[in-house]
């Protein structure tokens, strides 16, 4: 489903919550609101592709949502203002069930713990392309594990 590049505004609609074998979904640069529900993410568990890129959405993100979305490869999140958080750390321990092979977290005030320069579940990406943390304020040493 490609809605790419419209004006949609206001907040999601519910009626995509229905859609469980939904494998693409672009909602990108659009004028979307609000929260990203949970529900959303929760049941969309056939998703491969998901850009969620140049909205207007605020509040925390939990990237664990996504955590048993097995063929999830193609995530992007490319934010256009300082309301929109992506928390990658929580539920502490938590493993993905995907391999993707392009993340685009940008301008998303990605939340970490202190000493972690990158989110800790890209240890377990063996297939990442294209990696775009840009714009996050990282700091601390490099991951050589990233490499």
């Amino acid at each position: 489903m490609d809605f790419s590049a419209n004006m949609f505004d206001g907040n999601l609609p519910e009626c995509f919550n229905r859609l469980s074998s939904l494998k693409f979904l672009d909602i990108s640069k659009n004028q979307f609101t609000g929260k990203i529900p949970p529900s959303l993410i929760a049941n969309l568990t056939s998703l491969e592709y998901v850009d969620f890129s140049h909205n207007k959405f605020e509040g925390l993100f939990w990237f664990s949502m996504f955590s048993n979305h097995t063929k999830l490869e193609f995530v992007s999140f490319k934010s256009d203002n300082d309301k929109f958080e992506v928390e990658t750390e929580k539920p502490i321990g938590w493993t993905p069930m995907f391999q993707l092979k392009v993340l685009e977290l940008s301008n998303c005030n990605i939340k970490r713990p202190k000493r972690s320069s990158v989110p800790c579940f890209l240890l377990h990406q063996r297939k990442l392309k294209k990696l775009d943390l840009s714009h996050n304020s990282l700091e601390g040493m490099f991951p050589n594990w990233l490499i």
